[in-house]
């Protein structure tokens, strides 16, 4: 029997490996905090505390293919010999590139066939596909412009010098993922047509000649970047803003004026907001830089979530294409990827079928048809999108099941999921699972708070309630500030910044850590603070403080009032004693001090880092393994 993903058991697992591996990390000293934040992170995926965020669920039906192969397409779209290209990948030593290869009787997706036609067409038009993942976007963009290169170095019957596409990537990792498919592509051609992957980690000094005889197709350094510019250039926006003013870059734009005529942006949706304005000044700075004309240019956008496939949401993606281009809306195609959706019988359905029937049925398939709620979510995610959240899907259900529940949604999935007749499930789904960070470990300041945690009342904690997301004030009223703790014995303090105001007041403040010396620690941007730190009326530096309850010697006693954070002494006032760190900051249970530039009392925040690094085993566990799947 094939093995498959149980999605209620995954997340339960991840959550449990999760909550065991942070508090370890975070070594908090007191026994009753420790277990209180354990069974906070234990919690069910969605709920506040747990790591787990709500999945997302996509219906994984095939797409619509369209009724030519490639071979079919030859001298209609493609050149035969770059058909033969993209058949025929060369060995590399190493890398599997036959992985890549494109046979000619393959039948191509329909929205594959579309781009294409758009692209290549006389009268072209820009292009922004939107498709599911894993429904070859790449393809849809990458192998027309092979086909305009190879159109071009037919001509001229040398080999192509000057950028004539450049692939914007958000995230270096999705530029370094195309190198092996370029590769496998483009190695065919014998370096008459090349790429070049342009990040920071692009190396400064020219490569080996053994090694750059062995991958020609490929620029593998800034010295022959600069020198012999590829026609094929992929980038991260960053690198073409300095690209545009370094002088030593220029020569990428001296030896590339008016050859650019692609643009390709991927991962459209990235682009929101100012992004997307900043973005929309850039190009046309590139455009202006190698000196071409827009309506010149054809432009591709690809994006695996954005648009719902409605008449206003297609209008919506073509008006954003054209925004950030420069380009007008008439010039801009939006193709949507379609899925194929296999039919189910039109039988009567049966509103006697409970949940639990399903769990123990022998004839699941046929029952499953019957069943209104499994039909219902079916219906929901075969229509574009085709997606929807477990809340999304919960409130669906409960249409037929009143008194369904979260942790049900899962568990039905997994029997939609593994419910087969002829090789067909009854509902392919892939789960989007969302894993949260740990932006510290927030504590109301007031020890007499009526909402800390019955747990802790008897113990030696001596603030009030507990958060995991960063909030100004407690419930109860009270301010609250960043816990950190002794990197040497986990003595645990809370971290505030004093600033004198103008009416000769003291007023405590959120600090901005800005340290990245742990590669596990999540930087937080300045804008992200809650609290506005630009108060007008500060007229001194701010003195970083740390807080505690019981500590009174080398201490000052400092009475903060609530819901204002100035410090006072009015009877309302919470009574804390603070370490200044121009005194010198030094951790009362064990005595290690802090020495300068280079902290001593660290905030317990965890990053993207730490948590895969505990869910990838996971996941793979949980995987089926090679051949089953």
């Amino acid at each position: 029997m094939t093995e498959k993903i149980q999605i209620y058991s995954l997340l339960s697992q991840l959550n449990r490996r999760a909550s065991r591996a942070v508090v370890s990390q975070l070594g908090i000293r007191i026994p009753e905090v420790s277990n209180y934040i354990r069974k906070r992170f234990e919690q069910m995926p969605g709920d506040d505390g747990s790591f787990i965020g709500e999945p997302v669920f996509e219906a994984t039906f095939g797409w619509k293919t369209a009724d030519v192969t490639m071979s079919q397409l030859k001298n209609k779209l493609f050149h035969q010999e770059v058909l033969h290209a993209l058949n025929n990948p060369p060995k590399r030593k190493g890398l599997d590139l036959e992985q890549y290869a494109v046979p000619k009787d393959r039948y191509p997706y329909l929205h594959q066939l579309d781009a294409w036609e758009a692209l290549l067409d006389k009268n072209w038009k820009s292009t922004l596909v939107t498709s599911g993942t894993g429904s070859g976007k790449t393809e849809c963009f990458l192998m027309p412009i092979l086909q305009d290169l190879y159109q071009e170095y037919e001509q001229q019957q040398q080999p192509l010098v000057g950028v004539r596409a450049l692939f914007l990537y958000p995230l270096n990792a999705l530029i370094n993922s195309q190198r092996e498919r370029l590769k496998a592509w483009t190695g065919d051609y014998k370096g008459h047509i090349r790429y070049c992957l342009y990040n920071g980690d692009t190396p400064r000094k020219r490569t080996p000649i053994t090694e750059q005889r062995e991958s020609p197709e490929e620029v593998m350094d800034r010295v022959v970047l600069r020198e012999s510019p590829p026609p094929i250039l992929v980038t991260n926006s960053t690198m073409l803003e300095y690209m545009l003013v370094r002088n030593d870059d220029q020569p990428i734009l001296e030896k590339s004026q008016g050859t650019l005529r692609w643009i390709v942006l991927d991962e459209a949706h990235s682009y929101i907001g100012s992004q997307a304005a900043e973005l929309s000044l850039l190009l046309r700075r590139v455009i202006n830089a190698f000196n071409v004309d827009v309506k010149d240019v054809r432009f591709v956008a690809t994006s695996a979530t954005i648009g719902g496939g409605d008449k206003k949401s297609l209008e919506d993606l073509r008006k954003f294409l054209s925004d950030v281009a420069g380009v007008s809306v008439e010039q801009v195609k939006v193709i949507v990827g379609e899925r194929t959706i296999p039919p189910l019988k039109e039988i009567d359905v049966d509103d006697s079928i409970e949940f639990q029937d399903l769990e123990i049925s022998s004839n699941r398939f046929e029952l499953l048809e019957k069943t209104r709620a499994a039909r219902r979510v079916r219906h929901l995610l075969s229509k574009s999108p085709h997606s929807a959240s477990t809340e999304q899907l919960l409130l669906e259900v409960k249409k037929d099941w009143p008194n369904f529940t979260k942790e049900n949604v899962w568990k039905f999935f997994d029997i939609l999921s593994e419910t087969e007749k002829d090789n067909q499930s009854f509902l392919p789904v892939r789960a989007h699972i969302f894993q949260k960070t740990l932006n510290g470990i927030h504590v109301c300041t007031n020890p007499e708070c009526e909402h800390k945690p019955d747990e802790l009342k008897d113990s030696e904690w001596g603030f009030g309630a507990i958060y995991l997301n960063e909030r100004d004030f407690c419930y109860c009223g009270a301010p609250v500030q960043p816990m950190v703790c002794c990197s040497g014995c986990g003595q645990e303090y809370l971290e505030a910044e004093d600033q004198r105001l103008k009416d000769g007041t003291d007023k405590l403040s959120i600090p901005i850590n800005d340290d990245d010396s742990n590669d596990f620690l999540w930087d937080m941007d300045p804008e992200d603070i809650l609290e506005d730190h630009s108060d007008k009326e500060v007229v001194s530096d701010k003195q970083r403080v740390l807080l505690h309850s019981e500590f009174k010697d080398r201490t000052s006693p400092l009475r903060i009032q609530k819901n204002t954070r100035t410090l006072s002494r009015e009877e309302t006032s919470i009574t804390l004693y603070g370490q200044y760190e121009y005194e010198g900051l030094k951790c009362h249970t064990c005595g290690m001090s802090e020495p300068p530039r280079r902290k001593t009392f660290f905030p317990k925040r965890l990053g993207a880092p730490f948590f895969l690094g505990d869910s990838l085993p996971t996941l793979l566990e949980y995987s089926p393994k090679q051949g089953e799947g």
